[in-house]
């Protein structure tokens, strides 16, 4: 994970072909990402370890060998949240949807980052948004 950390700190937003690629296997059966991306996916959505293979035989039974995790593309943890949200503005009633989690990360020190949790509140239904779009006002 440092090395990981380290480079994406170094990148400042420009991450080198080297630490950008990461690699996609399709089986028969599965589909597995590995790279960096997998080191921020040890545990699944449902709290379990999934970090812990790093090796994987294919259909023709050569060995994909890889220094990150090998994850199932169907475990990767999305990160966010999302509900519906009915906003009632004096009696304009609004169908929306928030999206809440970790969309980003920020930059601390040279060996740190941490996520950044944010949120977004986005409207369903364009057809029901009739708010003059230069003041606001319904």
């Amino acid at each position: 994970m440092f090395a990981v950390i380290t480079e994406v700190v170094a990148a400042q937003g420009n991450l080198s072909i080297r630490c950008a690629l990461f690699v996609f296997i399709i089986t028969p059966i599965r589909s597995y990402l590995s790279g960096w991306v997998t080191a921020f996916c040890y545990f699944n959505e449902k709290g379990k370890c999934q970090g812990t293979e790093f090796s994987l035989t294919k259909w023709d039974g050569r060995v994909f060998k890889s220094d990150y995790p090998l994850i199932n593309t169907n475990d990767i943890p999305s990160g966010l949240v999302s509900v519906p949200i009915t906003v009632d503005d004096n009696g304009h009633i609004v169908k929306t949807r928030m999206l809440a989690g970790s969309f980003t990360m920020n930059v601390l020190d040279d060996t740190t980052i941490a996520p950044r949790l944010d949120w977004c509140l986005g409207v369903i239904d364009e057809t029901k948004f009739k708010a003059d779009p230069y003041t606001g006002m319904w």
